[in-house]
């Protein structure tokens, strides 16, 4: 009985920064072999070894190059000649992070210059329970013409540790800041006709080998995880070269 006392109180050791790294590199590519093996076509190339940015994110190249549907939410140009598509998730401070203080330089040097189309897609983790219904209201508030403006809002307010609050009450009075029609609103979340749209967006990054958020697709290379403006920077100016 003591030797089990004493193998209970053994600490057990957390897997290194690098060896998680390794670990979601290998995860991304079982997704892409899954992808492509479903793919009657196949990807048509064979995927590299991941790197490391600078900034901790995780590049893997060669992946299937997203198609923009209907449905997304896009900013930019139709004449933008490379396509960004971010996965992201309302209740990750990683995505909120980078929302506020990195987005803005990347859209106005980037879209509003017109090098580049980009797509908004939702991949609220089955691990956040506020992740999905924030992302529905977003789609709600799209109903009305607004879902940038609504997708703004729920970043703008973070607490002290980059949380940002997603109650009911308080996607409600986004929506009330808007000026959204309440009525319409309130019926939208209560329903399940959004559910769809979202799984949409999740099917479509799973497919790409994407199992977290923030992540980016930037034409057939995936960027995973949270990335700086300077450094998606100079992917975005590889790709717009043709070096890439």
């Amino acid at each position: 009985m003591a030797r089990d006392r004493s193998i209970a109180r053994t600490k057990v050791r957390q897997p290194s920064r690098s060896h998680r790294l390794l670990i979601r590199s290998a995860t991304l590519l079982a997704a892409m072999s899954f992808a492509c093996g479903m793919n009657a076509g196949g990807c048509g190339t064979t995927p590299s070894v991941p790197g490391v940015s600078s900034g901790g994110s995780t590049i893997l190249d060669s992946v299937p190059r997203p198609v923009i549907l209907d449905s997304d939410h896009v900013l930019g140009q139709a004449s933008a000649s490379l396509i960004v598509v971010e996965y992201e998730s309302y209740q990750s401070t990683a995505c909120g992070r980078f929302a506020r203080s990195e987005f803005p330089t990347i859209k106005q040097n980037y879209i509003d210059t017109g090098k580049i189309r980009w797509v908004f897609r939702h991949f609220p983790l089955a691990s956040e329970s506020r992740a999905r219904p924030a992302a529905i209201a977003a789609e709600c508030a799209g109903d009305q013409g607004k879902f940038f403006e609504y997708r703004d809002l729920i970043y703008s307010n973070p607490d002290s540790s980059g949380n940002v609050v997603l109650t009911d009450a308080q996607l409600k009075t986004y929506a009330d800041t808007l000026g959204l029609d309440r009525t319409t609103f309130d019926a939208c979340i209560a329903g399940d006709s959004k559910n769809s749209r979202i799984d949409q967006d999740v099917n479509s990054g799973t497919a790409l080998g994407v199992t977290d958020a923030p992540t980016f697709i930037v034409d057939n290379q995936l960027v995973a995880g949270f990335t700086t403006a300077a450094d998606l920077s100079k992917t975005l100016d590889r790709h717009l070269a043709g070096t890439q």
